[in-house]
């Protein structure tokens, strides 16, 4: 088997609100993912405007004639600055299809909801009552990071009976996906790592805020081993910077024909060598047995920290 280089790190500075500023959504819907890491931009749509009950005047930098002409096929956005949460906002569009695409959204207060569905253009936007202040609609497509990694969820309140979903892709571009329990009060983070959110929902009206972000958590891209070869590996793992970090392995098999596990469910197991597990250092190992999947965990990293991992199966012919 010819030699399989993988690495994880460094990471750029960890934030709270990296994919999605802190908003509370009234109802079960999509969470607008606006934070720094995103591509929205808050008045392609609708400029600010507060209309008493009647819809929204679409006037926004990306308007034409009434209708909104999205430069690509985008999720919506409404940001109000006053207490809207009692009022909804029935949404008329396009698809990238030429497909009629309509739902309604509940209103924040003074914070952003987003549309759960995307548009290439938008018609009309009208509301179910009068606007307590200035509205703007906007519009984004994702947020993505600087490199795959972990995605955090920060709550305010008790999220326990709720669930958020999150949809990206991951450092090679594959659709992934997983759903996270929510938590009172305080953080959890993902199982997976993604370059891209597109799409984050909640099951439910929210208790309090709710934001996502990032933390210095990321695993390198899994290694497959060749299943028909011998099995010993060999493992190096080459230090840059202040790491630490847990070589893993499973048995689990996403794709499997016969029994797959899905992404989120693979079952990740610490290396047998301690040295390999919440190690700060360069560090060689092996495996005496074929695992189906491997990868290096960052737990930490400092600044400019980063792991580099070679595995060489062994095999019959040359390298």
């Amino acid at each position: 088997m010819r030699k399989v280089v993988v690495s994880v790190g460094p990471l750029a500075s960890a934030s709270a609100t990296k994919i999605a500023t802190a908003q509370r959504p009234y109802a079960a819907g999509s969470l607008a993912l606006i934070g720094a890491a995103s591509d929205a931009v808050s008045t392609t749509v609708c400029a600010s405007q507060a209309p008493v009950a009647a819809a929204f005047t679409i006037n926004g930098t990306q308007a034409s004639g009434g209708v909104a002409y999205l430069k690509s096929t985008s999720y919506i956005y409404i940001t109000s600055s006053g207490d809207d949460h009692t009022r909804t906002c029935a949404i008329v569009g396009v698809d990238g299809n030429g497909t009629s695409v309509s739902e309604t959204v509940t209103l924040t207060n003074a914070q952003s909801v987003s549309s759960a569905k995307t548009y290439y253009k938008i018609i009309s936007i009208t509301p179910s009552g009068a606007i307590a202040a200035n509205v703007t609609v906007g519009s984004y497509t994702r947020a993505t990071l600087d490199t795959a990694r972990r995605v955090l969820l920060t709550t305010t309140a008790d999220e326990t009976g709720n669930t958020i979903t999150l949809y990206g892709t991951n450092w090679a571009g594959d659709l992934i996906s997983e759903t996270i329990t929510g938590v009172n009060n305080t953080t959890a983070y993902s199982v997976l790592d993604y370059l891209s959110i597109y799409k984050a929902t909640v099951s439910a009206a929210a208790a309090g805020n709710i934001s996502l972000g990032t933390n210095g958590v990321a695993s390198s891209p899994w290694v497959e081993f060749d299943m028909w070869a011998p099995a010993p590996t060999s493992i190096q793992c080459t230090v840059s910077g202040t790491v630490n970090y847990t070589v893993q392995q499973t048995l689990d098999n996403p794709n499997s024909p016969t029994s797959p596990v899905t992404p989120a469910n693979v079952t990740w197991i610490n290396h047998a060598d301690t040295n390999l597990v919440s190690a700060t250092t360069s560090v060689q190992g092996n495996y005496a047995y074929v695992p189906v999947l491997s990868r290096v965990l960052l737990n930490s990293e400092s600044g400019t920290g980063n792991v580099t991992a070679s595995y060489l199966q062994a095999s019959n012919g040359p390298a």
